[in-house]
């Protein structure tokens, strides 16, 4: 046996061979006795609704909230300036009115009453029936979270904001300052039981205190000398029933909370990011992010302008490079999760949410191209290459009409060059193929890097070289 190790993240540095992993995720699965690998499509995007004119700059929904205003799981999208309630079974939308706010994306939480949400500007809350300012004494809003019954809002002047709770309507009395150093507060973040305050420079942590007077004080000793780089990549996901922020920090790495931050960028990612504009006065150009569940792998999904979008799975710590046909960078900008768990995404460049769907091949009419590579190391003299073998776990052609194909291109030269695309078929539906490449030429130190390409969603599960078919 003669095995090719599949890549498993997406990694490119340069005078390194390039190791591609396209609208595929790694997962490892005991089916699959060689190396217990397999690489699985990500899901593709079907239409759900189209509120307003686009795009949408940000999702929030979650079950129960707004139950007493009678609007109980409905979802918010803001299109453009334009906040639309979006009815959660059929999609229509219902315009609530305009928000403001500086090219920055939606920030926005809610408890049985109201949904508090902001833009990086004025504050706003909503009961999903009608849209009003909230006099806010901390100047410009920058970001909302929930703890204990407080509604806690993050201000650009360094202070963050909590609310009355002895009053339904929200209204801000008490403030305090993060301490650690004198610092714009970007945003902050509920994880479990603690406040998390993330500034340009620092992120501390503060809990609650029981005390009406003083609910929150920081913790002695947890203040970190790691703040953040753009607003909107700060995002929270919950993994297993447990809280995780994921952000990108002053330094150019990312990072999330584990309980403390620890960087989860490697040297790939950080290349690409160190060449990434980041600019105080144009936040729309800046990179973002967000947090979409689907499979068993909860996603971080961090959208680099220039550069393309990358998606850091933490169920496996690997990184994956997520594309859409057309656009520079993948076109899901904005998360928020419908009943039964279903994940929606908010379009970066139209008024499209997308839901996500295993069973079709296409985002909306747009085809999806899936790439994965594998490296061959080759020490001593040349040898031949007879064969090259790609394991499928199922065929996808429907009818006998239907003839999906993928193709292998080969770099002998650390992926300089690249031979031509040799296409072959990719089975009937059921079917489990073994896809072949015959007669590949010379194998020569230092070795050869493998590229596959495909429009269709099939699961990989190995590569093997020199040796015959399995029937």
């Amino acid at each position: 046996m003669a095995p090719l190790s599949l890549s498993r993240s997406a990694y490119a540095r340069a005078q390194l061979p390039p190791i591609l992993l396209k609208n595929m995720l790694f997962e490892t699965t005991p089916a699959n006795l060689e190396d217990q690998t397999a690489l699985v499509p990500r899901p593709r995007l079907k239409p759900f609704s189209a509120p307003g004119a686009g795009p949408i700059r940000g999702l929030y929904r979650k079950g129960g909230v707004l139950a007493a205003a009678g609007n109980s799981g409905a979802i918010f999208a803001l299109s453009g300036s334009t906040l639309y309630r979006v009815d959660q079974v059929t999609g229509a939308a219902s315009s609530l009115g305009s928000v403001d706010g500086q090219g920055l994306r939606l920030s926005a939480e809610g408890n049985l009453h109201y949904v508090v949400l902001t833009c990086g500007a004025t504050l706003y809350k909503t009961d999903g029936s009608s849209l009003s300012e909230i006099d806010f004494p901390g100047g410009q809003s920058y970001a909302v979270d929930i703890l204990n019954g407080y509604f806690l809002v993050a201000s650009t002047a360094g202070t963050f904001h909590w609310s009355d709770i002895t009053n339904v309507d929200p209204t801000f009395t008490g403030f305090a300052t993060a301490e650690s150093a004198p610092d714009d507060l970007f945003s902050l973040k509920v994880i479990g039981d603690e406040l998390w305050l993330f500034g340009r420079l620092t992120t501390e942590v503060w809990q609650p205190t029981g005390d009406v007077d003083l609910p929150f004080q920081r913790i002695n000793g947890r203040v970190f000398s790691i703040g953040v780089t753009a607003r909107d990549t700060v995002q929270k996901l919950n993994i297993d029933g447990v809280d995780t922020v994921c952000w990108l920090g002053t330094d150019r790495r990312v990072y999330r909370t584990a309980p403390n931050p620890v960087k989860i960028s490697d040297a790939s990612l950080e290349e690409r990011l160190e060449r990434a504009t980041v600019s105080a006065t144009d936040n729309a150009a800046n990179p973002y992010a967000c947090a979409v569940s689907w499979g068993g792998h909860d996603l971080y999904v961090l959208h680099i302008p220039g550069e393309g979008s990358f998606a850091f799975d933490l169920s496996t710590g690997a990184w994956s490079e997520l594309t859409s046909h057309g656009r520079a960078l993948f076109r899901g900008a904005v998360s928020a999760v419908a009943p039964n768990n279903q994940a929606l995404l908010g379009d970066a460049y139209d008024d499209t949410i997308w839901a996500l769907d295993h069973d079709r091949a296409t985002d909306g009419d747009d085809p999806v191209v899936f790439e994965f590579s594998a490296l061959l190391q080759v020490e001593g003299a040349p040898s031949r290459c007879a064969n090259v073998m790609l394991d499928i776990a199922t065929g996808t052609a429907g009818d006998a009409l239907e003839d999906p194909q993928i193709s292998l291109s080969v770099s002998d030269d650390r992926g300089l060059t690249w031979s031509d695309p040799a296409t072959r078929p990719l089975g009937r539906q059921g079917a489990h193929p073994t896809v072949a490449w015959r007669r590949l030429g010379m194998l020569r130190h230092p070795g050869r890097a493998h590229l596959w390409r495909t429009t269709e969603p099939v699961v990989v599960t190995g590569a093997r070289f020199n040796e015959e078919a399995r029937r």
